[in-house]
């Protein structure tokens, strides 16, 4: 990401999704559960990720050409709600 503005690009595997919840809860599983839950992962993975790279900017704003797991710890912790949501489960 050479501009801090742009939007990391990830794909979360939606029939992996859909697999690990048929395991996990056995019966029927809703594959709009599936799609739902990928977009929830798929939202909190970019916010986590563009909260590291908010960590490790430079003076300029110029984001980090690596994240580290420091930087997303950094992040989770200096946000309420990503703080609540690791450390309670809710």
């Amino acid at each position: 990401m050479s501009n801090s503005r742009a939007t990391p690009d990830i794909a979360i595997n939606i029939q992996a999704v859909h697999d690990v919840l048929k395991e996990k809860y056995k019966g029927t599983v809703n594959p709009t559960a599936s799609v739902y839950l990928a977009a929830v992962l798929q939202s909190i993975a970019v916010e986590l990720i563009e909260a590291g790279g908010r960590k490790g900017a430079d003076s300029d704003g110029n984001a980090p050409s690596t994240i580290t797991k420091t930087m997303i710890q950094q992040a989770i912790e200096g946000d309420e709600e990503l703080d609540r949501v690791f450390t309670t489960g809710y």
